[in-house]
């Protein structure tokens, strides 16, 4: 319960569920939705303090956190707006092929 002093106490029963998911030895598989709690918590985006305390909570290498938290679009690492949209890129790649690969096959042939 070392975690109780560094988590706002509306998600410590959260944060005891996420982790107690995993044995001590893999404690590192619960980086992703510990940084989602700390993430809602902080209100949309995650200061450097709140990915210390999450490696301190798992007992991770705060460069473990670093990591995850800026390989991953879903964690904001500076503060966002009310409404935040973010499209999908690869979804306009498969249309354009689709609708090329269409367009390609109702040619009649010369």
């Amino acid at each position: 319960m070392k975690f109780i002093s560094t988590l706002a106490k509306l998600t410590l029963p959260q944060a005891q569920l996420i982790i107690d998911r995993y044995p001590e030895n893999y404690r590192q598989a619960g980086i992703i939705p510990m940084l989602d709690l700390a993430q809602r918590q902080a209100g949309g985006w995650l200061p450097l303090a709140a990915m210390d305390k999450v490696a301190k909570v798992l007992d991770v290498p705060p460069v473990r956190v670093y990591e995850v938290a800026t390989f991953y679009t879903m964690f904001n690492r500076a503060k966002v707006g009310k409404y935040f949209i973010q499209v999908w890129g690869a979804s306009y790649f498969h249309m354009a092929l689709h609708l090329t690969t269409l367009s390609c096959s109702f040619h009649p042939l010369l």
